[in-house]
């Protein structure tokens, strides 16, 4: 962050001395050097991320990994606060001058954008050294059982256990463990049995062998090759994969809705400022809400409460088609007087222009925005509820042994099923619309059609001379031309419409057909697929979910400490 911000103002093309200037005066925007830049930033941070999850599921215990996905949430609203709200308010010419400088200042904002990554790339060296340095970490093995693990508790037979910590001899002592390295698989009830049956009972033993074998022999710490092995083999488990299904399904029926509903609205004439401003007004909510959501969230069935907020969501979702079309519907023209010329030119907000003069100035009535406001705060409730369920579950399925790499799994599966669908629906919106040439002058059209087709043939024949047409023909050249022509799907089309005194006029946007479409598929999907899926991937035990390597070293280790065993069992079945 400390290099991109000494060098992202000539990137952007700005003067030297102007931080809050137009973009692309000294030269073009340099979009590969900001391409490699920000990729090498958003790797890092990714980064950071993974380890970030993985150490929730170490710092937090069993009955509480519920909580992460409030961290998670309440963590990346308050970034999301600072990092694109803040930053938008702060760095903007315009709401600086407008609603935070008592005393305007012409065409600067508070900060600059490099300053703002000046500030935080100090901030994360800081932060990020000082968990390097004062944080000690427990090495995750392969064979070792992470205290948050219920393995023990869901053994029916018991563990047969080894304690090898002692290194006095007490004789042939038996008594209850339940936090030993186990011996014998917990689903090889074979063995379970047979030794079960040799002592008379089926409880949990421990054994103080004569002999003291090394305890650090049966835990293998992770390798890179060995993370990838446990990664490919939690990808083929029948549960995770319907897992992921289940995501896809039901990210597809709120894509629409939440990809497209906002830019309409900006298409409509609603200032982005404004749906900014909402946004502040909503994260109070997105910040306490996770706080009570986690109290009902934090069990055994989180997907249940996770599926109560699909319908009320999808109910809110089609709700966005009424509001978008009726928002034109609340303008409100007026006349304001300015005798301030702000800059407009800022980094991430393109805001009108205020000039010394009378101006007509379109705004919207304070009932759509309370519209918009209750509308936003409802669909944030279920919305949020659905990711702090979802994360939950992410952080209860994962193995803490590699939490890092499997919760890192799951989001990406879960961005992915966000992020694939949300550029379908982007990229179909124009196809699906449709669009007319209404007021067209067919005159007009058909004279610049005849008029073309003429200079081709005379470029042809090479003849130079003039072409009388009858009204009729005109007009059927005209209508011909209108159709192939000023079709409004793209600029060139559009422009031809503009030619010939038309306006483009929609008859069905496609965001309309997408977001019907969605809402269709949830409501057929939900009962069908959605609810089976969820009480089904609830009702797996965490096994089901876990993948355990079997490495050559890991099997002649485990019959090491098998036969060492069995041998003490000799011993005390003899005395």
């Amino acid at each position: 962050m400390l290099i991109i911000a000494s060098y992202v103002n000539q990137w952007l093309g700005r003067t030297p001395d102007n931080p809050w200037g137009p973009l692309g005066v000294t030269h073009p925007v340099d979009i590969s050097s900001l391409t490699v830049a920000f990729f090498g930033l958003t790797f890092l941070a990714a980064t950071q991320d993974i380890v970030v999850d993985g150490w929730a599921l170490t710092m937090l215990s069993r009955k509480n990994l519920g909580w992460a996905s409030t961290c998670n949430t309440v963590g990346q609203t308050l970034g999301h606060l600072i990092a694109f709200v803040l930053l938008i308010c702060l760095e903007s010419p315009y709401i600086s001058n407008m609603y935070i400088r008592l005393t305007p200042v012409e065409g600067e904002g508070l900060i600059s954008f490099s300053g703002f990554l000046y500030f935080w790339g100090i901030v994360f060296l800081v932060t990020t050294t000082l968990v390097g340095i004062l944080k000690k970490e427990r090495t995750n093995y392969l064979s070792d059982k992470s205290p948050n693990s219920n393995h023990l508790d869901n053994n029916p037979n018991g563990l047969l256990t080894y304690s090898s910590n002692q290194a006095q001899n007490t004789g042939s002592q038996l008594s209850i463990s339940r936090n030993r390295t186990p011996l014998l698989d917990v689903n090889d009830k074979q063995s379970g049995e047979s030794f079960s049956n040799t002592l008379g009972f089926s409880h949990i033993i421990q054994v103080n062998p004569h002999e003291e074998i090394n305890a650090t022999e049966s835990n293998e710490e992770l390798s890179l090759l060995d993370t990838y092995r446990v990664m490919l083999g939690i990808c083929k488990l029948k549960p995770v994969l319907r897992y992921i299904l289940f995501l896809f399904i039901v990210k597809v029926c709120f894509c629409a809705a939440d990809t497209i509903s906002g830019l309409k609205l900006i298409e409509q004439g609603l200032p982005k400022e404004k749906l900014v401003f909402i946004g502040i007004l909503l994260l109070p909510l997105e910040v306490i809400l996770p706080l009570f959501i986690t109290k009902i969230t934090n069990g055994p069935r989180v997907l249940k409460y996770f599926t109560w907020a699909v319908l009320p969501r999808l109910f809110l979702a089609s709700l966005s088609i009424p509001l978008v079309y009726f928002a034109p519907y609340f303008k409100i023209s007026s006349h304001i007087h300015s005798d301030i010329h702000i800059s407009n030119q800022t980094l991430l907000v393109d805001s009108p222009s205020i000039s010394p003069s009378t101006t007509a100035h379109t705004s919207f009535s304070w009932f759509l925005y309370g519209t918009i406001i209750c509308h936003m705060a409802a669909y944030t409730v279920f919305s949020t509820t659905m990711f702090i369920t979802q994360v939950s579950f992410n952080a209860r399925i994962s193995d803490p042994a590699v939490g890092g790499t499997y919760m890192t799994l799951l989001n990406t599966a879960a961005n992915l099923a966000t992020s694939l669908p949300n550029t379908l629906f982007l990229s179909l919106v124009e196809p699906l619309t449709l669009r007319t040439c209404s007021g067209a002058d067919i005159l007009k059209a058909g004279l610049l059609s005849l008029q073309n087709n003429s200079i081709k043939s005379m470029n042809t024949i090479n003849v130079s001379h003039q072409i009388q047409y009858s009204d009729d023909e005109i007009y059927r050249n005209g209508h011909r031309w209108l159709s192939d022509n000023a079709t409004c799907r793209d600029f060139k089309t559009i422009q031809a419409c503009l030619d010939i005194n038309g306006t483009c006029s929609t008859i069905l946007d496609g965001f309309y057909v997408e977001v019907g479409l969605c809402v269709l598929f949830g409501l057929l999907t939900f009962p069908t697929v959605v609810l089976p899926f969820a009480n089904h991937l609830d009702s797996q035990p965490k096994e089901a979910y876990t993948f355990r390597l079997s490495p050559k070293s890991s099997t002649s280790t485990r019959e090491k400490y098998q036969k060492s065993v069995k041998s003490q069992l000799r011993k005390i079945s003899w005395q």
